[in-house]
Order: C-alpha cells, then sequence, then structure tokens
C-alpha cells in the first residue's frame, strides 16, 4: 500500500509494567556525559536506552522496545533514525509534545547519541521515546483475527473519535489516519469483552492550520492511497475533513477484515487507485450485511464532497456510539470507565461507595497504571478512580 509523503521531504505482546509519566520525564531527562553538540542539541556518547527487542519498521525510521539504562525497569518504544535523516522525527516530536491525551500515544522526549552498527560501525542516532503500546497495532489484530465484532469496533471507534476531537482542538490534522497507526494498550477496567484502550500514533505527515507550513491548505499531497479522501488526493487539500474521511475507511476495514477499497481490487490495477478516488463518483463498498447504524454512520463518513462529509463533532454524538458514551463515563484524568461521576466525586458502579479517597476498610493496595491510582475493593473486587475528577 503507497504511502504518500510530503515532497520536500510498529511485535510481540509482552506483561511489561506500565510505569508513570514521572518516571519517563526522570528516566529521559537523566543524561550521560557528551561527545559533542549539534545545532539540535546535545550528543551523548551512548544512548540511555537499551534496544532489546525489534518491533517494526517505520516510513521514517526503526521502532524497538527498549528499557531505560539507568533504573532497567522503565520502558518505551524508541523510534529511530540516523541523524541525518531525522528530520521527519524531529517535527513529529515538536508536534506530539504538546499533546497529552489518553487517547493519542504519548511522547516523553528524545536524544541524540552515539550507537554501535551491526558491522562494528558506528553512527549519530536520533531517538524519538514514545509510549510502548503492548497491544501492537489495530492493523495486526485485524490482521489476527480477521473481522471484528461490531460491539468491539464501536469501542474503538469511540477511542479513536475521542482523540481525532482532542487534536483537531489543537489544530493538528492527522492525515494519514489508519489501522496502521492505531496503537493498542491493554486496560483492565472496560466494560466489555474489548480489553484494548485505541490510542492515535505515528504523527510523521501531520500538519498544524494556520502554520507557516500549512499556508492555505493547498498543495499538501500526504498519506496512505487507500485512506486518503478524495480532495487530498486531487489537490492536496489539508483539513479536518480528510480525518474523518480516513476514520471511515478504518471503520469499514474493522468491520470487514479488507483494505476499504479491497472490493475494486478486480476491476482497477494499483497505480488507476488515485483516479477511482479523486474521480470517479465511487466510495468505499458498504456492504448491506452491516447494521443500519453502521452503515448510516459510513456514509456519512465516506462523502466525497468535503462541505458535505460528517463534521467530526456530529459523528461523536452519532447513534452508533452515543449509547455507550451515555452509559460508560470516561474520567479526564485516568481514562478509567468502570466509574459514575458524581459531584463529590467518582462512584464505584457496582457497590455505589464513593472512592474519592481509599475509605477505611478498601483494600489500599494501588496498581501503576499510566498516571493514574487504582484502589480495589474488598466489597465488590472493582477497581475505580481513586482520585477526584478534574
Amino acid at each position: 500500500m503507497e504511502r504518500v509523503s510530503p515532497p520536500s521531504k510498529k511485535s510481540s505482546s509482552s506483561s511489561l509494567m506500565e510505569l508513570r509519566k514521572e518516571s519517563f520525564d526522570a528516566a529521559v531527562l537523566k543524561s550521560s556525559s557528551s561527545s559533542g553538540k549539534t545545532h539540535i542539541g546535545e550528543v551523548k556518547k551512548s544512548s540511555s536506552w537499551i534496544k532489546s527487542q525489534f518491533l517494526g519498521r517505520g516510513s521514517y525510521g526503526l521502532v524497538y522496545l527498549a528499557t531505560n539504562d539507568e533504573d532497567k525497569t522503565t520502558i518505551a518504544a524508541i523510534k529511530s533514525a540516523e541523524i541525518s535523516k531525522a528530520s521527519t522525527l524531529m517535527y513529529e516530536k515538536r508536534i506530539l509534545t504538546r499533546l497529552v491525551s489518553p487517547f493519542v500515544v504519548r511522547c516523553y522526549g528524545d536524544e541524540i547519541a552515539r550507537e554501535n552498527t551491526l558491522f562494528d560501525g558506528e553512527r549519530t542516532s536520533y531517538n524519538l521515546v514514545l509510549e510502548y503500546c503492548s497491544g501492537q497495532s489495530l492493523a495486526k489484530l485485524i490482521k489476527t483475527n480477521g473481522v471484528l465484532s461490531e460491539k468491539n469496533v464501536k469501542v474503538f471507534a469511540r477511542d479513536i473519535l475521542y482523540g481525532l476531537h482532542y487534536i483537531h482542538g489543537q489544530r493538528i490534522i492527522h492525515c494519514d489516519i489508519k489501522p496502521d497507526n492505531i496503537f493498542l494498550t491493554p486496560v483492565v477496567n472496560r466494560l466489555s469483552t474489548n480489553v484494548y484502550l485505541a490510542k492515535i500514533g505515528d504523527f510523521g505527515l501531520a500538519m498544524e492550520k494556520g502554520s507557516i507550513e500549512y499556508r492555505n491548505g493547498w498543495g499538501h499531497k500526504r498519506g496512505t492511497t487507500s485512506y486518503m479522501a478524495p480532495e487530498l488526493m486531487n489537490h492536496g487539500i489539508v483539513d479536518y475533513g480528510v480525518d474523518t474521511w480516513a476514520f471511515g475507511c478504518t471503520v469499514l476495514e474493522m468491520l470487514t477484515g479488507r483494505d476499504p477499497w479491497g472490493e475494486y481490487s478486480g476491476l482497477v490495477v494499483s497505480k488507476d487507485l488515485p483516479k477511482l478516488i479523486g474521480q470517479s463518483n465511487f466510495i468505499p463498498y458498504i456492504p448491506g450485511w452491516m447494521s443500519f447504524k453502521a452503515q448510516d454512520l459510513l456514509r456519512k463518513c465516506l462523502v466525497k464532497e468535503p462541505a458535505l462529509r460528517y463534521k467530526l463533532q456530529k459523528v461523536q454524538v452519532a447513534q452508533s456510539v452515543r449509547r455507550r458514551e451515555l452509559t460508560e463515563q470516561t474520567c479526564r484524568r485516568c481514562n478509567l470507565r468502570k466509574v459514575r461521576h458524581a459531584e463529590e466525586g467518582s462512584i464505584c458502579r457496582k457497590c455505589d461507595l464513593r472512592n474519592v479517597r481509599p475509605a477505611e476498610g478498601a483494600d489500599t493496595q494501588l496498581i501503576t497504571r499510566g498516571v493514574s491510582c487504582i484502589a480495589v475493593f474488598k466489597r465488590c473486587k472493582l477497581r475505580t478512580c481513586q482520585r477526584r475528577c478534574m
């Protein structure tokens, strides 16, 4: 599948501990002795991270699972490239450091370090330190399981919508939403058989609306062909609607288990796909066996004319997603979903005990998960938010 980049210019699951942001920050900020400086920062004699497992090859670098060399417990995903080819990773870091959301892969910093190569050589590498999502990508889940149940698709779709709503609020357009760029991290407190939280990652092609690079939004052809909106394919027009189109293609792929334009593979060769997307009246095929709500959502996202395409805010309150939002609220601080909300704090859904602070008689065992602490009630054995909702 062809990925279109600007003209100028992720593995096996593992039960590894997930730590708080403070631990990552402390690990990233520790530096070894420097051997020099570049115009973009200090060059370390050796990396602060020990790469233990190759996770995949991205468009602009190699991705590794790594352990911090200082404490030997902090883990991260390291996206690495030779310094002379790392401009896209540096741009991605600039975007990601502004984004703090449970539905976006976190960036914990970067480093420039001397590293050994496979052939006893040495190179200067740029390492982007990212949150490790042990559930791998949505694309791998689809490849392994095939068609996903509509119930699970709703959960993933809602997570992606929350992520898109957040980044659009920061005036960021992703430009490459697809299953390969949706990463999964295990959670234990979902009211569903789905045990993963979906997070948006890989912002190498993202654009900030209103920036110098963005200009008037025209002439920025970028993305992966099968997920590119018609206006992006034809004229390189980048606006929030291109993410809505790609979101629709991603939902369709989850429901069918195949490429969004797969139904037309026997009619056109790959080189003609851009014409099919940009110059024909066709949209990706929506099977009739899907539920009415799923078909309705897809038809409203996959509209050729951007002005008539569903706005993200409208998609968020669509009936196919709304029912779950009403029955399962999300704590802004820890993103747990086994809570409902009241003025005095979070309430355990099963036994109605309020857990603003661990009450007397409650099990005070705390479980580290991301940036949150979770208390476990003896009475009902459900984990719920320990902190007052912000």
